[in-house]
C-alpha cells in the first residue's frame, strides 16, 4: 500500500507526525522506519540540525514529507530498536531554559513544516500543536519536581517565573483558546498551564504515582 498527492497531508502527515492514530496504532517519525530518497535530500539541502540533541528526526520528517509525490509502505522489520538504562532519552536531566529555547526553536520549525504539507487538516494541525506547547510547560515542571533536581519549592517557583517570562512562549499560551480537540488530561493540563495554577502539586503528584505505580507492579 501506500500514499499519493494530498493523502499525504490528509492521512500519513497526521499518523506519522501529529500522533493521530489508525487502526489503533501510533506510527512514530523515527528514521529507521524509513528509506529515504537521496535526490531529494540533495536538491533540497536536507540535512539535520546540529545544534540540537534530539526531535532532529522528527523535523527531517516534517520536512521531507512536505516535498514528496508518493510514499510506498512496508511491512518488513529491518531493524530492532534497543532501549537501554543510561542512554540519552532513559537519563535525567536538570530543565534548563535553554532547553525550553531549543524547545520552541523546534516546534517554531515543526510548525512551519506541517502547515506547507498539502492536504493537511489545519484544525488538526491546531490541536496537536495546542498539545506540544502545553506539554512543553508540563515536562518543565514534572523535570523541576523530580527529587533528583534537588531543588525546594521557592526555587522551583522561581523558575516557573523564569519560564513564563519567555516571550515567545508567554504569547504562545496566549493564544490558546479553548481545548476543543484535545484529551481531558490535556485539557486540564491545558487550564493548570494558561492560568498557571496548581503546576508544582501537580508535578508531585505525577512522581507520586508514578512510584506508586512501580512498586504495586513490582509487587506483583
Amino acid at each position: 500500500g501506500g500514499y499519493s498527492g494530498q493523502e499525504i497531508g490528509q492521512q500519513l502527515y497526521p499518523w506519522v507526525l501529529l500522533g493521530v492514530k489508525k487502526n489503533g496504532v501510533i506510527l512514530s517519525a523515527s528514521l529507521f522506519r524509513g528509506a529515504f530518497s537521496i535526490n531529494i535530500i540533495n536538491n533540497f539541502r536536507l540535512r539535520f540540525r546540529e545544534d540540537i540533541r534530539k526531535s532532529e528526526d522528527i523535523l527531517f520528517y516534517a520536512k521531507f514529507l512536505t516535498l514528496i509525490e508518493k510514499v510506498s509502505l512496508s511491512t518488513v522489520t529491518p531493524y530492532n530498536y534497543n532501549i537501554r538504562p543510561g542512554s540519552l532519552t532513559t537519563t535525567y536531566r536538570m530543565p534548563s531554559m535553554l532547553g525550553i529555547e531549543k524547545g520552541l526553536s523546534i516546534l517554531s520549525d515543526f510548525l512551519q513544516y506541517a502547515q506547507e504539507c498539502p492536504g493537511i487538516d489545519k484544525k488538526e494541525v491546531d490541536n496537536y500543536f495546542k498539545g506540544r506547547y502545553i506539554g512543553l510547560v508540563i515536562n518543565f515542571v514534572i523535570g523541576l519536581t523530580d527529587s533528583r533536581s534537588g531543588l525546594s519549592t521557592p526555587q522551583i517557583n522561581s523558575q516557573l517565573n523564569e519560564l513564563y517570562a519567555v516571550e515567545e512562549l508567554s504569547r504562545k499560551l496566549k493564544d490558546i483558546g479553548a481545548f476543543d480537540g484535545l484529551p481531558m488530561k490535556k485539557k486540564i493540563e491545558g487550564i493548570m498551564v494558561k492560568h498557571r495554577f496548581g503546576l508544582v502539586f501537580y508535578g508531585r503528584l505525577f512522581h507520586f504515582t508514578k512510584k506508586l505505580r512501580n512498586k504495586i507492579i513490582h509487587r506483583c
